[in-house]
């Protein structure tokens, strides 16, 4: 999956919409400009993403 995927989920679906799978703090701000409404920070994405480093490792920055 990619970007233009979960944009055209968000367009088709037509509601609120949680993305999960956040990585980073340009991630989180990427999946709010294609309207998503919430966010997970999380590395468990099933079969697709087995074996991604945790958002620990990421270093994950937002705010301040």
């Amino acid at each position: 999956m990619n970007w233009n995927d979960v944009a055209d989920m968000v367009r088709f679906w037509n509601g609120q919409f949680c993305l999960k799978g956040i990585m980073s703090a340009a991630d989180a701000k990427r999946a709010a400009e294609i309207g998503c409404t919430g966010i997970v920070v999380s590395n468990h994405g099933g079969r697709q993403f087995d074996g991604s480093r945790a958002p620990f490792d990421s270093h994950v920055r937002c705010g301040g």
